[in-house]
């Protein structure tokens, strides 16, 4: 049947064409079925073109540089780690082979991306040398890992130097706070009896001092006692004067407001002129009751407010003449304990003596010693890095005891390590250039 329908097919092709049959090649069954078998392949082929689904890591930009950026400031750049393919990845880890100048905000992993899905990576840059910083970020994912050079570079420098002489620190103001109750009429005798030797340990010292009084009593608003306000190294008589300050009278309130006085005299202004802004700031309270004041909220608050008043919070020293922890009493005297005197002192480093102590030479000598202070504070004359803040005291270098603080712009030094008299100072560092937004 096959044979009889292709012979018609033939017949029918040459008389379409004019052709004989010896001139009409017609494959035969055999190439007939190649070809079919040749579309089946084909079409096969079409099937198994489509690529397999798997995600695909790409990181933007694929290396990043950071700066210049002036020393002591600080530059970050993103980087952008995005799932190109058409299946989910899943970050696993980051590694960062980085300097502490260079840093990494490292987002929670493993972090699962979904096709077209990205998460942010911020590399910060603050340099503390000059040198230039690089750090290779490895981050490994599912689907294989990536690898972004970091560097970061720095903007020229200006050096500076400062020197010191250390001469001491020698002016002072001494603010004494007097309970004028009824019940500190002993204490103030002994107190105005001694403070001629007060006074000759201060001048012995050589300090250039001022030296007021106020009372606990808040009717007085916390003014300065006496006709002449303060006594200073050049006050006339000043030891006869300054025992009539101290002398203020037990006729005060029973309410002893001592803190209260203090800060109205000092934070308020009611003192005047007496505050000077080169000078130390010593305090002593003297009372045989603890303080009553009306503070605004704490002790330790009062105690910041004083600190406040000086560009450093150590040259503020409050010290206590009270009944101490217990209260005390002796053949002259009877005091309650004071505890808010006592935490003011201790937040201040300063001195805490028994007023029931007979011996007040000794008292008031350590006292005066206290009001005695070597520079231990050294400002620069320009703003200066403080990574790069290098200190020498006589020509030979110094590495510990010493801090630089960037508020004060200043080298600060440790009490036990405050350069001695007539020590010579030198800071080299480099100079702070303004950092860009």
């Amino acid at each position: 049947m096959r044979r009889v329908r292709r012979l018609l097919i033939t017949g029918l092709l040459l008389a379409a064409f004019g052709c004989s049959e010896n001139e009409l090649v017609l494959p035969d069954d055999d190439d007939a079925a190649d070809d079919d078998d040749a579309t089946d392949d084909d079409d096969a082929s079409d099937d198994d073109d489509s690529a397999p689904v798997s995600g695909e890591l790409a990181v933007s930009p694929p290396s990043a540089g950071i700066g210049p950026i002036a020393l002591g400031c600080s530059g970050e750049v993103t980087l952008t780690v995005a799932n190109i393919g058409d299946a989910p990845l899943v970050v696993v880890s980051l590694a960062f082979d980085a300097s502490p100048e260079l840093t990494l905000d490292t987002p929670p992993l493993p972090a699962s991306l979904v096709a077209g899905a990205s998460l942010e990576i911020t590399v910060h840059y603050t340099p503390t040398d000059e040198l230039v910083d690089e750090a290779d970020l490895v981050i490994v994912s599912s689907e294989g890992e990536a690898v972004v050079p970091i560097t970061g570079g720095t903007q020229p420098t200006t050096v500076g130097f400062d020197e010191f002489l250390q001469s001491g620190n020698r002016t002072v103001d001494i603010l004494w706070m007097v309970d004028s109750s009824c019940s500190m009429a002993y204490e103030q005798q002994a107190l105005g009896a001694n403070f001629g030797t007060f006074l000759g340990i201060v001048d012995g010292l050589g300090l250039d001092y001022r030296i007021g009084v106020v009372t606990a009593d808040m009717d007085d608003d916390g003014e300065l006692q006496g006709d002449v306000p303060f006594v200073t190294n050049t006050t006339p008589e000043a030891h006869d004067t300054f025992e009539d300050n101290v002398l203020v009278g037990q006729l005060g309130s029973g309410s002893e407001r001592g803190l209260d006085s203090i800060r109205e005299a000092l934070v308020e202004g009611a003192a005047g002129s007496f505050l000077r802004d080169d000078a130390q700031l010593r305090l002593i309270s003297v009372s045989d009751e603890d303080d009553q004041s009306l503070l605004q909220p704490t002790v330790a608050h009062f105690v910041a407010e004083l600190q406040a008043l000086k560009p450093n919070p150590a040259h503020v020293v409050y010290s206590d003449i009270t009944g101490g922890e217990d209260g005390c009493v002796s053949d002259n005297a009877n005091a309650d304990s004071a505890e808010r005197y006592l935490e003011a002192t201790a937040l201040s480093g300063g001195i805490s003596t028994s007023i029931c102590d007979t011996n007040w030479i000794d008292t008031l000598t350590d006292l005066a010693v206290l009001a005695d202070s070597y520079a231990d504070t050294f400002e620069l004359s320009q703003d200066a890095v403080g990574s790069t803040v290098a200190v020498q005291i006589n020509s030979a270098p110094v590495v510990t005891g010493w801090g630089f603080d960037e508020e004060l712009n200043a080298v600060v030094f440790a009490p036990d390590a405050v350069p001695a008299d007539g020590s010579l100072l030198r800071v080299d560092y480099v100079i702070a250039q303004p950092c860009e937004d």
